[in-house]
């Protein structure tokens, strides 16, 4: 019965060899590595995902190690074990990947292997191929979904048996369809072609083949979680073969666990195991990386740089809703009290805006001080700020919490203006300015409360609508004011 050689099986053999043969006896140009770590920033374990980081804060750099168990075996035809061509490899993957312009980034790893063991007497150590991997970003994920195009280039500088091809370089397209959704679900999806100088070690011809890898992933806590679980397959289906054979068939499954201690570092784990003969793939592996993305310029860690960013003290909610503006929308309520569904304690009720326990969702006694009647906001008290400043007086909060629980409690209101007034004291270049400040300011908190960006804009007038004539004290703080006018 003759031999065969097995790169990775759940419980069958893989590759066919027609006799057993030393590698120190043949040419050892066959990359048994299949494991090949997402190198751009927004991956999976070795799925690539659509994003690049903000320009802002470019950077992000990671290592892995992976241990494989047998990833090149001879045995029979019936799948018994003959001979450990490579019984046991440790590699290792140094990354590093950088926005060079959005949307585009770059990224470089350097894969070497610290040892390897086997009865055909392999080296113990060396390098792979060196990977350069351009990545651009079709589509944003926060807008819709996620789209991209890799180029991944494989310079041929290899060393040691097993750890690369022909010398030639290889040239790796695919494309990259990734997104997320608000729960914490995530799927990501690679499609490309590997094209490459075939090699031969006994009967498996290692040549251009199609490649494939899908990931789903689920991060406890929604988004912004701190633990993520999934799994991934990656494989790879070769056509440069007259005959195709089990062997050129690739599939290991792998599953893993991301934890983020901190916005810009993650550690990722698991176990892998062959699903689909082909050479390169264990029969088990077991790996960890970690990553860490610098960041400086994104206060609230939500992806959106800060001079970019809407609210940026507060995370974006990353819910399909313009997220890409960096603030939260507004979420479900279906008693339209301005109240969550989520955070109403009387989802039957609704909440009297009133300031009086305004978040709880429930009725209750007291005076509003803001309402919406007949179409127009009705302000019972007045918007206050610092003298010559844009910056608010604290007793104005819960006058702007209760106009924004009236937003989000009329969901027919499209667009609410935000209008900035002044006294004409000073001069009136100065007080266009302040005016347009205090507009964007309240505007700000209210988005920073939960109301939909694109419903609220911001306008200053200065001194050029006054309210009272005069410029008697009475008159002049008349005159200072923030209104809400309705945009039809």
């Amino acid at each position: 019965m003759r031999a065969r050689i097995i790169a990775a099986a759940a419980v069958v053999a893989t590759t066919v060899l027609g006799a057993a043969t030393s590698a120190s006896a043949q040419e050892t140009d066959l990359d048994i590595e299949r494991f090949k770590p997402a190198v751009t920033h927004d991956a999976f374990v070795v799925t690539e995902g659509s994003g690049v980081r903000e320009p802002a804060d470019p950077w992000a750099f990671g290592f892995f190690l992976n241990y494989a168990r047998n990833p090149l075996i001879v045995a029979t035809g019936a799948g018994d074990l003959r001979r450990q061509i490579v019984s046991g490899r440790l590699g290792a993957d140094l990354m590093a990947s950088v926005t060079i312009a959005e949307p585009f980034a770059l990224g470089i790893d350097v894969p070497f292997f610290l040892a390897q063991s086997g009865e055909g007497s392999p080296s113990f150590a060396g390098i792979g191929d060196i990977r350069l991997v351009p990545k651009l970003r079709l589509l944003d994920d926060r807008d819709s979904i996620g789209l991209g195009l890799v180029a991944e280039l494989r310079v041929p500088t290899h060393t040691g048996d097993f750890s690369g091809g022909a010398r030639n370089v290889v040239f790796w397209p695919r494309i990259v369809l990734d997104h997320r959704f608000a729960p914490g679900l995530r799927f990501g999806v690679n499609a490309g072609v590997a094209i490459r100088e075939a090699t031969t070690y006994e009967n498996v011809e290692a040549g251009s083949e199609l490649t494939y890898a899908a990931a789903l992933g689920y991060r406890f806590g929604g988004i912004d979680g701190k633990v993520e679980i999934g799994a991934e397959a990656n494989g790879g289906i070769g056509f440069t073969a007259d005959d195709l054979k089990e062997e050129e068939t690739p599939l290991e499954a792998l599953g893993y666990v991301k934890i983020n201690p901190s916005p810009e570092w993650e550690i990722v784990a698991g176990p892998g195991i062959g699903a689909l003969a082909g050479y390169g793939v264990p029969i088990f592996r077991v790996f960890a990386g970690v990553k860490y993305t610098p960041t400086s310029h994104d206060r609230d860690s939500d992806g959106v740089d800060d001079e970019r960013d809407q609210c940026p003290d507060v995370p974006e909610d990353r819910d399909a809703d313009y997220d890409s503006d960096g603030c939260p929308e507004e979420d479900a309520d279906d008693d339209q009290d301005g109240v969550a569904n989520a955070d109403d304690e009387c989802p039957d009720e609704k909440e009297t805006i009133n300031g009086v326990e305004d978040d709880d969702g429930c009725p209750d006694e007291g005076d509003p001080r803001v309402t919406y009647e007949q179409g127009e906001f009705v302000m019972r008290d007045t918007i206050r700020f610092r003298s010559g400043s844009a910056e608010l007086e604290p007793e104005s909060y819960k006058t702007l919490d209760q106009v924004a629980l009236v937003m989000k409690a009329n969901p027919e209101i499209e667009r609410l203006r935000v209008e900035g007034h002044t006294d004409e004291t000073g001069t009136r270049e100065l007080n266009l300015q302040l005016s347009q400040e205090r507009a964007d300011t309240v505007r700000r908190y209210l988005i920073q409360k939960g109301v939909s960006p694109g419903r609220l804009t911001a306008e200053g007038f200065g001194p050029d609508r006054p309210r009272a004539d005069g410029d008697d004290p009475a008159s002049l703080a008349k005159n200072r004011r923030v209104e809400f006018v309705i945009d039809e």
